[in-house]
């Protein structure tokens, strides 16, 4: 009668190729998640900009149609206005 065996012992055995492999995975993971950082960062800051930068234009636009329409300035002191907020 043959002998049985019983129990959880698994023996695992890897090799120096394997080893190498998930060093270059566990890299290649650190690196997609600082770009992904990286470009949710930039993404953030580009918006951010664009919003000030049109929320300057769209908060001074009443002036500028009031010195546009209403007074009777010349073509320079519109150019001088606009340049200011550049």
């Amino acid at each position: 009668m043959w002998l049985q065996e019983q129990g959880d012992l698994k023996l695992r055995v890897r090799a120096l190729e394997s080893e190498r492999a998930f060093k270059r995975v566990a890299a290649m993971q650190q690196t997609i998640a600082q770009v992904k950082i990286m470009c949710a960062t930039l993404c953030t800051y580009l918006l951010l900009y664009i919003y000030i930068y049109i929320y300057r234009y769209i908060y001074h636009l009443p002036a500028l149609i009031d010195i546009v329409i209403r007074s009777p300035v010349s073509r320079n002191t519109i150019y001088i206005f606009l340049l200011q907020f550049l």
